[in-house]
């Protein structure tokens, strides 16, 4: 005895919507997986950012940044122009509390002004409305390790898709391209292939033109008719198996939107990650961010309340705030160059990279400005160094590329085909010799590939 269709039917339709409402809980629970998630990142990002969109904090527009020892004044909205760039993830101002900060509580770069000027000045362009194909970085005045230099420092802070640069972006650091070979073969035009098969003439025999490839045989495909007889039974199954459609449709959307909902929040876990780490490398201290954050509050909302004294408290909580930590880590130093005078601020990690030099034992110690006797400093509290100023500030220049090399901040490893050019003076041999700094391993990571062990080694 042949089974009745119509039980059969209702028993997979029945089976159906159970397995249909099985998976609505568990897209439920997916739902709460990812509110708790959500929840979480906010969480963090609340505990690490300053809450820019409040009123206990409004970014001024106007900065004024430590670019390498000089003062740049430049706009906020410059330097957020493109908002993917790591640029403008360092001054959307929800890091300002955790900026790596001068004696003067200025925002400091690590950069050579002459790298970082010609960016700002395109992106002044930029953000006041100039169309993008007119502006251009300027870059042919250039030197030629100051040219490496503006390079990294568009890679670092991610520019170098976003800007046009004088002659091309490979003109900044490629060398230029090899004379033509006198052997070399130029074709007046274009040469056209061609597949087609002829025969040729050979003397009096020619050869016979390819055969037409053999077709295979194919398969004969049988229509066969099925013929399917249904029940009077069947209509009772009509309303599930709508209800059954339409729930199948909801599913889709769920699956969907829940699928968004995880890629938008992966973006925003990603992108806040690649923040933190990109602060990191810029020396800015995560691991006290809560208390420096709310001690940045608490200092803004005593600056609103007392503005009249508002120099009185930034003297008497400049030694207290955390946000001050890191600039017993800012080296300030003056020389003297072609003009008489010349200074540069950077980190003195860049001075320890050599631990033999002279410079790295001055520089080491915890504690190495109280090391310093007052003889040591100029007027404006700079600790001044005997060497020819030209000489130094490249000096200075070469270690912070270095610095950029081996963290890895170039991605698309221009520099490892490029290397500042040898030592042509005698003043640089002079002061490399005095300093116990030698020339091939001051370029080494510029004469070699950085994916090699030795080159991410800190």
């Amino acid at each position: 005895m042949e089974p009745d269709i119509s039980e059969d039917q209702a028993a997979i339709v029945e089976c159906t919507i159970r397995a249909v409402q099985d998976i609505a809980g568990v897209l439920d629970r997916k739902h709460q997986i990812l509110a708790q998630r959500t929840a979480e990142l906010h969480m963090r990002i609340d505990d690490i950012c300053l809450p820019v969109d409040s009123e206990d904090y409004a970014p001024p527009e106007l900065l004024t940044l430590n670019v390498g020892g000089a003062a740049l004044t430049v706009r906020r909205s410059a330097l957020t122009h493109f908002p993917d760039s790591p640029l403008a993830w360092m001054f959307s101002g929800c890091w300002d509390h955790v900026l790596p900060r001068d004696t003067k509580h200025r925002p400091f770069l690590d950069l050579d002004v002459s790298w970082f000027k010609p960016i700002v000045g395109a992106l002044h362009a930029l953000s006041r409305g100039t169309e993008p194909h007119e502006v251009v970085v300027p870059v042919a005045h250039l030197a030629h390790d100051d040219r490496l230099g503006l390079r990294a420092c568009a890679e670092l802070l991610g520019l170098t898709e976003a800007l046009r640069f004088e002659g091309g972006v490979a003109a900044l650091t490629a060398p230029p391209p090899p004379p033509p070979s006198p052997l070399d073969i130029h074709f007046r035009k274009p040469c056209v292939f061609s597949s087609e098969f002829r025969p040729v003439p050979l003397g009096v025999q020619t050869i016979p033109a390819a055969a037409a490839p053999i077709a295979a045989p194919t398969k004969p495909v049988v229509h066969t008719p099925v013929t399917m007889t249904f029940s009077e039974d069947m209509a009772a199954l009509a309303a599930p198996a709508a209800a059954l459609a339409r729930m199948q449709q909801w599913l889709a959307q769920e699956v969907d939107s829940i699928a968004t909902a995880e890629r938008a929040l992966q973006k925003q876990n990603d992108s806040f990650a690649l923040e933190c780490a990109f602060m990191r490398r810029c020396g800015a201290d995560m691991d006290s961010a809560g208390e420096r954050l709310r001690a940045w509050l608490q200092q803004q909302l005593q600056q609103r309340s007392a503005p009249a004294q508002q120099l009185e408290h930034y003297g008497s909580t400049s030694g207290n705030d955390t946000s001050t930590d890191n600039n017993d880590d800012i080296v300030s130093i003056a020389f003297t160059d072609v003009l008489g005078h010349g200074a540069l601020s950077t980190r003195r990690a860049t001075f320890l990279q050599f631990p033999a030099s002279p410079l790295a034992a001055k520089y080491a110690a915890e504690r190495w400005r109280e090391s310093l006797s007052a003889e040591a400093r100029d007027d404006e509290g700079r600790i001044y160094e005997d060497h020819d100023g030209d000489c130094f500030r490249r000096l200075v220049n070469i270690m912070r590329l270095r610095a950029l090399v081996r963290r890895g901040d170039c991605p698309s490893g221009a520099l490892d085909a490029c290397c500042p050019k040898p030592e042509a003076t005698a003043p640089m041999r002079a002061m490399l010799q005095y300093l116990m700094v030698e020339w091939g391993e001051l370029c080494s990571p510029f004469a070699r590939r950085r994916d090699t062990p030795e080159l991410y080694k800190a």
